[in-house]
């Protein structure tokens, strides 16, 4: 915990004296509000959550990444940097498809991390739900709202949001789906190699 509290730390140069230096001052007061949700998404992280789950994610048969609406980007980044580290993980639901022709057959080897911001929609629920009587641990990455529309199964991993507008959401939720990467990397004895293999192959890709 000390690790991340310092990690996250306001560094000098992380400190705006005039925000008319960085483009007027609603900039400097987006730079603001987004550094203090970032502190306080740290300060009250569940370290103990997090490592639990990137340890569940790294031992996992499958591991399946459930995203919605404005939370899809962050699932489809969270499961595009998973599938370099380790195989057997997917999205959901998929283009074309709906959520149950991946749940279906899930079961307790697996594991699953939905991501959703507030206000949880109805098939939101219906999955939360569907893993729970289904015994598939699973981590609900949410803000720091006080819904508790989830089974008290599942593990919460909270980002500060600091205001009810999707404009405000991104940043402190991006942050800790990357600790959970991070972690998971390191919880992964081929995950080294397999990123170096990806960059390679990525050089490779990219040339003229």
């Amino acid at each position: 915990r000390g690790g991340y509290l310092n990690a996250m730390s306001a560094a000098p140069e992380l400190v705006l004296l005039d925000p008319r230096d960085a483009g007027g001052a609603l900039i400097g007061d987006i730079f603001q509000r987004e550094l203090a949700n970032l502190q306080q998404s740290y300060l009250n992280l569940p370290v103990e959550v997090l490592e639990a789950t990137a340890r569940a994610v790294a031992e996992a048969r499958r591991v399946l990444v459930f995203g919605r609406r404005f939370s899809y980007p962050i699932a489809l980044y969270l499961s595009l940097a998973l599938r370099v580290m380790r195989g057997n993980v997917e999205l959901a639901p998929e283009p074309g498809g709906t959520s149950v022709d991946q749940l279906f057959d899930l079961g307790a080897e697996d594991y699953a991390v939905v991501v959703s911001m507030r206000r949880y929609s109805p098939e939101v629920q219906r999955v939360l739900r569907y893993l729970a009587g289904r015994a598939v641990p699973h981590t609900l990455l949410t803000d720091t709202s006080p819904a508790r529309d989830f089974p008290d199964s599942a593990r919460v991993l909270r980002a500060h949001i600091g205001g009810a507008g999707i404009l405000e959401s991104y940043p402190a939720l991006g942050s800790v789906g990357h600790a959970l990467l991070s972690l998971v990397a390191a919880s992964l004895p081929d995950a080294e190699a397999r990123l170096g293999e990806a960059e390679s192959a990525w050089r490779q890709f990219s040339k003229d």
